[in-house]
């Protein structure tokens, strides 16, 4: 990566780990699969089954951070 890509490149990451911090407070858990049993991408999910309710991320959780309600902008 060259010099300019870098300090290109550099602010746009930081402004994108800045938009993550949005939410203080607000600790999502990791739920560490078993290296023998990772979900694949393949519609079946029962692979998920083993996950607990308390690692849910609910739609009523999820907010719209970038363009605004609906698509809407700033």
């Amino acid at each position: 990566m060259s010099f300019r890509t870098r300090v290109l490149f550099l602010p746009c990451v930081a402004a994108g780990c800045r938009m993550a911090l949005k939410r203080p407070g607000v600790t999502c858990k990791i739920y560490p699969f078993p290296a023998d049993r990772i979900p694949r991408v393949d519609g079946d999910a029962s692979d998920w089954t083993m996950v607990p309710e308390s690692y849910v991320i609910g739609v009523d959780q999820l907010q719209e951070t970038v363009l605004g309600a609906c698509g809407e902008g700033p």
